[in-house]
């Protein structure tokens, strides 16, 4: 989620959603940003469906290209929706 602006843009249209950023100070800063808002530490390697269960919609802006494995990160992907 970075910190947190597209998270915020995607909220203010009426939608649930969690901002997941894998940096402690990313998270911090999308808190102190938008307080309203849930973010929650974490990465798209994890069982992010365990954590937070099934989404209808999952959001992947400039993740990709910073991945080590692409492909296990599309799977979790999958797992969620």
């Amino acid at each position: 989620s970075g910190n947190g602006s597209l998270t915020a843009a995607i909220a203010e249209r009426g939608y649930a959603i969690i901002g997941v950023e894998p940096s402690p100070e990313g998270v911090r800063q999308a808190q102190t940003h938008f307080p309203h808002l849930r973010f929650e530490q974490g990465d798209g390697y994890e069982d992010l469906k365990a954590r937070f269960g099934a989404f209808d919609a999952i959001v992947s802006c400039e993740v990709v290209e910073h991945l080590l494995n692409p492909q296990r990160f599309m799977e979790r992907v999958r797992e969620m929706m």
